[in-house]
């Protein structure tokens, strides 16, 4: 049984609209889907070009075991997600779960604000921040401009499993192709 797609440009979002073919060819009944709103069409031919969406993880001291317990629970959908996180996190998720994972500084060193600064320019589309809220932080301000930045920009903000559960498995993140890096590495 195959797949029969035809891409629809509307404005500035790509549908795909997917028909199953059966063994005889006929198509089936349709399903449909939302590219990504980065999706883009060229006028003389109907193309798809897909952008790797870009997901944050961070943790704190307190909650780096929880991170570590998610990501290994959801690596297979993580994996197909561009990675980016904090020093010390991102270095645990790579050593324990396998991810490849671009890592900026610790957040007590300024990774949160560099991730509050791609958040801002739209480099980064989901924030897994698991954060410790019986803890004290000495870079209280950097993780209030973090999570400022998601507000303002309207960047799904997860502060535990539960919620990082919800957004990683929603439909707006799971239309995605692999990165070219998971396809690689699969070889």
């Amino acid at each position: 049984m195959g797949m029969l797609r035809l891409f629809v440009c509307k404005t500035t979002f790509l549908y795909t609209i997917g028909f199953p073919v059966d063994a005889r060819g006929l198509a089936q009944r349709p399903e449909f889907c939302l590219i990504a709103p980065e999706t883009a069409c060229t006028q003389d031919k109907m193309a798809m070009k897909t952008t790797i969406r870009t997901i944050a993880l961070i943790a704190h001291d307190g909650k780096k075991a929880d991170m570590v317990a998610f990501a290994m629970q959801h690596r297979d959908l993580l994996a197909r997600f561009e990675l980016v996180g904090t020093g010390t996190t991102g270095k645990l998720l790579e050593e324990k779960v396998g991810l490849r994972v671009r890592r900026f500084l610790s957040g007590p060193l300024g990774g949160d604000v560099q991730i509050a600064a791609r958040v801002v320019t739209g480099e980064i589309h989901a924030v897994f921040f698991f954060v410790d809220p019986l803890d004290k932080h000495p870079h209280d301000p950097d993780i209030q401009t973090l999570m400022r930045a998601c507000n303002v920009h309207n960047v799904p903000l997860a502060t535990n499993p539960a919620t990082a559960h919800y957004i990683l498995t929603s439909q707006a993140l799971q239309s995605v192709e692999p990165s070219a890096a998971d396809a690689t590495s699969d070889a």
